[in-house]
């Protein structure tokens, strides 16, 4: 026993020093719910210790997303704004992922393709317009008619047989979804539009969008700024601060210049770097808070390649791979080793558990697979950071258990079509960034994936992907995404690696800072000292 514990411990070395010298020779990619949130070195989180401000309450936000425009159907940058001007049909609290009411006071499943919404009659657009049921149906249906962009679920809607009747929207469903409920919470998808004005001035999306939200926009200048007041007739509780700034960075140096000498209350979706510069107090008492990126890196093991057809392969490769030298590596201090394909912090993950790392009994399954003699195989990736850096040490893992994988990285236009055509024989896989929800990462792997290379066709996973997304009852629920979680556990398709992290700072006269992500905070949550 104790030898076994030697050579664990030889290879735990190894493979962090790999980490380290990963770390260190390639830079990090640039990629609210759970948080992670610490003042740096003699600071304190919330309001600060200065009197009372004499002047308005003002809020200065930097973000490295370029501006965009306030039109909900191809906003594609910074979101920022939209979620200022506009009012969400229901609303998601960002602590409990839990769903709330915002224009929709209450809902209810009629049946189980009917949903009934009840909209609020209090609200008003900043034009003086009262906002009705025929908004909010209307917004809902631009996805579909006007801009396909986005795919935020709303084609599932049957718009021919909605209908409503007074202040209630019932909302008639091609497809049973339980998740219908998260997309109209969604903070962009599902902001609330001015149908008459919209279609009175098509023109106006770029600095005069009319919504039900607490805040005008007064100006939105490209590649440098957008502003903001607010409204005293907001229907909900007023926000904090009377004035807000967005500004938009091409260089983060810039950004963090700015923050530390306090031309920024807050900046958005900083670099490791600067994180770990806060974390030393090299910009004096602020308060760092980590976001998910809501991505997961996952090593997925094709059900198209015979080798895998065997599960002594895949569980072979799976315990030659030690995840926490690989997030070190990928992620640094802002990774955090996974333990479900599920993303930390959804609504139904559950920690299955990490697989074991284990290169010596790998090598015993391979031998008993037939492969003692070794393995040739290749993985092919798009040219990015962390796809780079992922490849590059568990191609060096692989190769201690006989395993001989070659890497070839191309771009993205040249890379995709190899990767459709099922030409890599391991894949290194992400969700993307912005997969809160369970359905979303399932999606990205289960029967209907258009990713060949992480698509799982097993009956028994898909039957319970597909009863989650149609329970109502929150256990049900529960139970079907814990079995699928458990599956893939089980079966060695989908190995998760990782989950990534993103870092916000804020002075300490600065408080309530939450949001979905580090890139799209509730600016109006946030307490201004």
């Amino acid at each position: 026993m104790m030898m076994k514990e030697d050579t664990n411990m030889k290879h735990w070395k190894k493979w962090s020093s790999l980490a380290l010298a990963l770390i260190m020779s390639l830079s990090l990619a640039a990629c609210g719910a759970p948080s992670n949130e610490s003042p740096a070195p003699g600071g304190s989180d919330g309001p600060g210790q200065s009197s009372e401000p004499a002047g308005p309450k003002t809020l200065t936000v930097g973000t490295m997303d370029a501006t965009d425009t306030f039109d909900p159907c191809s906003n594609a940058n910074c979101g920022l704004g939209l979620t200022m001007v506009y009012d969400t049909i229901l609303k998601l609290n960002y602590e409990t992922m839990e769903v709330e009411p915002s224009i929709a006071t209450s809902w209810e499943w009629v049946e189980d393709d009917l949903l009934k919404l009840t909209i609020r009659d209090d609200a008003v657009f900043s034009n003086g317009d009262p906002l009705t049921p025929e908004d909010v149906l209307y917004s809902l249906s631009r996805f579909v008619f006007e801009n396909n962009q986005f795919d935020p679920g709303y084609d599932d809607i049957d718009y021919d047989n909605s209908y409503i009747e007074g202040n209630d929207l019932y909302l008639k469903l091609t497809t049973v979804s339980a998740d219908l409920l998260y997309n109209l919470s969604n903070d962009r998808w599902a902001s609330v539009v001015n149908e008459e004005y919209v279609k009175a001035n098509p023109d106006a999306w770029w600095n005069a969008p009319c919504g039900t939200g607490p805040y005008v926009c007064d100006e939105n200048v490209e590649g440098s700024h957008s502003t903001y007041t607010r409204r005293d007739d907001y229907w909900g509780e007023l926000p904090d601060a009377e004035t807000v700034t967005i500004r938009h960075y091409s260089e983060a140096t810039t950004m963090i210049a700015d923050f530390e000498n306090g031309a920024l209350d807050i900046a958005l979706d900083v670099a490791e770097a600067d994180y770990l510069a806060a974390q030393d107090g090299a910009y004096g008492e602020v308060t760092t808070k980590l976001f998910p990126k809501w991505d997961l890196l996952a090593v997925c093991l094709p059900e198209y390649n015979p080798a895998f057809d065997d599960i002594r392969v895949r569980e072979a490769i799976s315990l030659a791979l030690d995840t926490n030298s690989i997030v070190a590596a990928v992620f640094g201090s802002l990774g955090e080793v996974a333990d479900s394909i599920l993303i930390k912090g959804s609504t139904y993950y559950t920690p299955i558990g990490v697989h074991e790392y284990n290169p010596e009994k790998a090598r015993e399954l391979l031998a008993e697979a037939g492969y003692g003699d070794g393995m040739e195989m290749k993985v092919v990736i798009p040219t990015m950071p962390t796809n780079d850096k992922c490849a590059t040490i568990v191609q060096a893992m692989l190769k201690e258990v006989g395993i001989n994988l070659s890497v070839e990285s191309y771009d993205f236009a040249t890379a995709i079509p190899i990767l459709m055509a099922n030409g890599t024989d391991i894949s290194i896989f992400g969700t993307g960034g912005g997969t809160y929800l369970d359905s979303q990462v399932l999606d990205t792997i289960g029967q209907n994936s258009t990713n060949g290379g992480a698509r799982v066709s097993d009956p028994e996973f898909n039957e319970h992907i597909e009863a989650a997304r149609v329970a109502k009852d929150e256990q049900t629920r529960q139970a079907e995404y814990d079995a699928v979680q458990q599956w893939a556990f089980d079966n060695y398709r989908t190995l998760p690696i990782g989950y990534a992290q993103a870092v916000v700072l804020y002075h300490n006269n600065i408080g309530n800072v939450t949001g979905l992500n580090a890139r799209s905070i509730d600016i109006v949550a946030v307490t201004v000292a």
